[in-house]
């Protein structure tokens, strides 16, 4: 009877262990965000790529049916501590899904560090109920610092020098 209550005993050790969440292990990479996802009813976000996914999120967006048209409102936020130029595109959808045939082009914004960018868009016609928001970098940004040429600013400092000396000799 002891050894059937310890083996039970053992037993429900075992299984509680199995059952606890596994540990992550230190270096484990960070989930991939989701690139495309349903941030209120009727509004959905696509992010480029992972990267922008990352550094960038669309929150508080709402469609308004109050008026005629219906409008759009939400907020891009940078997620990162670094200046991020950003485009961002519009598409209204009728009820179905399909995309009506008034659409807005690529709006840009630069976002500063942390902060957000209040967006607000009017669905050009009454058959809009729906609206897909899609993030992306723009294709022609090169992230570069520029270091200065260290010659180049030798020599600059020496034409400011003789410029300071011939002022004072005269």
């Amino acid at each position: 009877m002891k050894k059937l209550s310890l083996i039970a005993a053992a037993s429900a050790l075992v299984l509680a262990g199995c059952a606890q969440q596994p540990v992550s292990q230190p270096g484990t990479p960070e989930p991939v965000p989701a690139l495309s996802a349903e941030v209120a009813p009727g509004v959905t976000v696509h992010y480029d790529n992972e990267l922008v996914a990352r550094m960038v999120e669309v929150k508080n967006a709402r469609i308004n049916t109050s008026a005629r048209l219906p409008k759009l409102t939400f907020q891009i936020h940078n997620l990162s501590s670094q200046r991020l130029p950003i485009e961002y595109q519009i598409e209204w959808r009728d009820a179905d899904g399909a995309p009506l045939l008034v659409s807005n082009g690529w709006l840009q914004a630069t976002l500063t560090g942390n902060t957000e960018k209040a967006v607000s868009s009017i669905g050009k016609s009454v058959d809009a109920k729906t609206a897909a928001v899609t993030v992306r970098v723009p294709n022609v940004t090169q992230y570069y610092s520029a270091e200065p040429d260290p010659v180049e600013t030798m020599r600059m400092q020496q034409q400011y020098n003789q410029q300071l000396l011939n002022g004072a000799n005269q």
